[in-house]
């Protein structure tokens, strides 16, 4: 009689595996992030199962390619932008991408060669009151 309640009372757990075919429909779908892509699979599960099953199925260009249509979006919707004369976009293009035309708001010193010289620095003295 015990042994027939054990076998009443197991629960039995069914394990989702996704396929091939429905990881690469979430990478794309969540352009790579990993917590999306978890979410849009019905689990609660960690990252690193995801990444498990990217291994698994040898997916990890896929991951990489959705990261990258990602910043390819964000660079498309800054064109558009300056394109539609946003002063502030405008700026950051001309920081980031217009430096070699003197757009900065630093100077960037680049050195090549030795650095065998010393530098000296005097201070005058300091008058005692």
């Amino acid at each position: 009689m015990n042994q027939q309640n054990n076998t009443n009372n197991t629960q039995v757990r069914k394990v989702f595996r996704p396929t091939k075919t429905k990881m690469i429909e979430a990478i794309k779908k969540n352009a790579g992030i990993i917590a999306n892509i978890a979410m849009a699979l019905g689990w609660r599960l960690s990252r690193d199962k995801v990444y498990r099953y990217i291994k698994k199925y040898h997916l990890e260009n896929e991951l990489e390619n959705a990261r990258q249509l990602l910043v390819d979006k964000a660079e498309s919707n800054i064109v558009q932008a300056v394109s539609d004369g946003d002063l502030e976009t405008s700026k950051f293009v001309l920081k980031t991408r217009g430096k070699d035309r003197g757009y900065t708001e630093r100077a960037e010193i680049e050195h090549s060669g030795d650095m065998e010289e010393h530098l000296y620095i005097y201070l005058p003295p300091v008058e005692n009151k």
